[in-house]
């Protein structure tokens, strides 16, 4: 017999006697241990994912109410059906406590992805001013204008960080500049792909 066999053996045999009115002492010592072969059997078969602590657990949980089992042995017997009513309770609760876990992983991962986001436009918002006004200011006393480093997303943050002002009028026009370069790279990329298709 393996070790985990016999570790499973006196623990089924003592969860029964424990949290059930199963009465061993009066049925046939032979029955006994085939009964207690059979439940273990049955874990082996159809929950090989629970370990000793968990099937410990599942009965502890069933005792207490928190999983719908029934604990009343008929007639002083344990079966391997009640063992099977205890697990698969205890297999959903385990489910729901598992989606639980991942939801709010799930959550915490989002939120941390959005403060990661949050936290590198914060960063690329306060470059982008500190270089403007470099530039500036450069360009005040030099009379010289170096836009190097600067890319059109730029406008975009130094508007909205009133750092330069725009008309209406000359905000539609750079959104209608910017409209047109999206057009224009979406209908290339058609194109390229089309080329690439009809080559095959």
């Amino acid at each position: 017999m393996s070790q985990l066999r016999q570790q499973l053996n006196q623990v089924l045999h003592a969860l029964a006697n424990l949290y059930t009115s199963v009465n061993f002492s009066k049925q046939n010592d032979k029955d006994v241990k085939f009964l207690i072969n059979a439940l273990t059997d049955f874990v082996f078969q159809n929950y090989p994912m629970f370990g000793v602590d968990e099937i410990k657990l599942a009965f502890e949980l069933a005792a207490s109410r928190k999983i719908d089992a029934d604990l009343s042995a008929f007639s002083g017997k344990f079966t391997v059906d009640m063992l099977g009513g205890v697990l698969s309770s205890y297999f959903l609760f385990r489910q729901n406590a598992i989606a639980r876990v991942e939801s709010k992983l799930d959550v915490e991962q989002q939120q941390k992805r959005k403060e990661d986001a949050e936290q590198r436009n914060r960063k690329t918002h306060d470059q982008t001013v500190k270089l403007y006004r470099k530039i500036k200011a450069k360009y005040k006393k030099t009379g010289k204008f170096d836009g190097a480093g600067f890319y059109p997303y730029h406008g975009k943050i130094l508007v909205d960080a009133g750092e330069i002002e725009l008309s209406d009028k000359e905000k539609l026009e750079t959104f209608k500049k910017a409209r047109e370069r999206v057009v224009a790279k979406i209908t290339t990329d058609l194109q390229d792909l089309t080329k690439t298709s009809n080559e095959r």
